[in-house]
């Protein structure tokens, strides 16, 4: 990530015309919705609809009838048109995942996320075929030999990709392409990173149209400050996509300082 910033710099170009273009001008973010009370879980809901944002993921996990509940009270919070996802985290069996995904057919989820244990493909692969929502794939998706065995057993419609996670732009990139070509559909996304990973993914998920609207690079909006000089405003649920150099962003040398731990790990 580093190198790709420094060659746009150094070329005056932005990153995603190193990646092969930007295909949209603008991105939507994905909100987000803990495993709480069905009537917080509206209250969320009406929060992030009225802020602008599109569509939400709701975590389940732990009991599927109250996983149900807290997904129809969003629903019927925030109306038909705004979109849902629901994530387990890897954290039911194949036949409780089975039970909730028909449970919340009636809902029109846009995607379940890893219902699923991460090595338990044919498992993944079952729920698929049993469930009419589309099935997500992250923690199952570890590097480019995950992906193919992913798409060769045809486990999921959709796979979740990360830049750090998956090793930088190159490799990443790679596997976008690589689940494009299969058909698969793709969400871009990490949980807590700060302004350099965000704008590393919204870069990168600007160049393929096979990346669902809904970016899950959410991070700034759950930090109070950042190392970057300008911290990305992502209230309203969508960015402009910037083609600045490099990344387009600049790291603030106090705010490094500020937070720096690798002096007090090596002087401790």
């Amino acid at each position: 990530m580093a190198v790709t910033d420094l060659m746009g710099r150094r070329h005056q170009i932005c990153v995603s015309s190193l990646l092969g273009g930007s295909v949209v001008e603008q991105v939507y973010f994905n909100a987000w919705i803990g495993i709480v009370s069905p009537q917080e879980a509206a209250q969320e809901a009406r929060r992030w609809h009225q802020a602008g944002w599109r569509s939400a993921k709701i975590k389940v996990g732990g009991n599927i009838e109250a996983d149900r509940d807290r997904v129809a009270a969003v629903r019927q919070a925030a109306g038909p048109d705004f979109k849902i996802r629901v994530d387990a985290n890897a954290g039911y069996s194949v036949d409780e995942a089975i039970a909730l995904g028909r449970m919340l057919e009636p809902y029109h989820l846009e995607l379940m996320e890893q219902p699923v244990a991460a090595d338990d493909l044919h498992g993944l692969r079952a729920v698929k075929q049993a469930v009419k929502i589309p099935i997500m794939a992250d923690e199952s998706v570890t590097d480019f030999d995950s992906l193919i065995q992913i798409i060769r057993l045809q486990a999921a419609d959709i796979v979740k990709l990360k830049v750090m996670k998956q090793g930088g732009f190159l490799r990443t990139s790679r596997m976008m392409a690589t689940a494009e070509a299969a058909g698969l559909g793709v969400v871009i996304g990490h949980g807590f990173g700060l302004g350099v990973n965000t704008m590393a993914e919204i870069l990168l998920a600007s160049t393929s149209r096979a990346v669902l609207s809904g970016l899950e690079c959410v991070g700034p909006i759950k930090t109070v400050d950042d190392i970057v000089a300008y911290k990305l405003d992502l209230s309203a649920g969508k960015l402009p996509v910037v083609h600045g150099h490099g990344l387009g962003v600049t790291l603030d040398e106090d705010r490094l300082a500020r937070y720096s731990f690798l002096n007090q790990v090596l002087t401790a």
